[in-house]
């Protein structure tokens, strides 16, 4: 997964915790395959299974809210959450170069 080194996102160095984020879901993914083509695996494995899928929803909650705009602390993925993509206030953070709140850039070449 590579971020563009020109969007905010990577110039506050917070890519890694959107990086987290993308291959915690991958990993979770895979118990839910697991468990969706074996119906008959055994009870403490659904359930183990299903303890690491929250524990994940809980972490990568607790990390996608920690991206954040150093100067006004908008939370930028708590507001793409609050606003779908293709809303009036969509908040693409992937691809903004300043901070949609309050226009910080951050520009490391000066």
């Amino acid at each position: 997964m590579i971020i563009n080194k020109n969007t905010i996102l990577y110039r506050t160095n917070q890519a890694w915790k959107y990086k987290f984020i993308v291959m915690g879901a991958i990993a979770a993914a895979i118990p839910m395959i697991i468990l969706g083509f074996n119906l008959s695996a055994l009870e403490w494995l659904r359930t183990l299974c299903l303890i690491a899928i929250g524990a994940y929803s809980v972490i990568g909650f607790i990390f996608g809210y920690t991206i954040k705009c150093p100067a006004c602390k908008s939370r930028w993925w708590w507001e793409s959450l609050k606003h779908p993509l293709g809303g009036k206030k969509s908040v693409q953070y992937l691809y903004q170069e300043s901070c949609p709140s309050c226009g910080f850039i951050n520009d490391t070449s000066t």
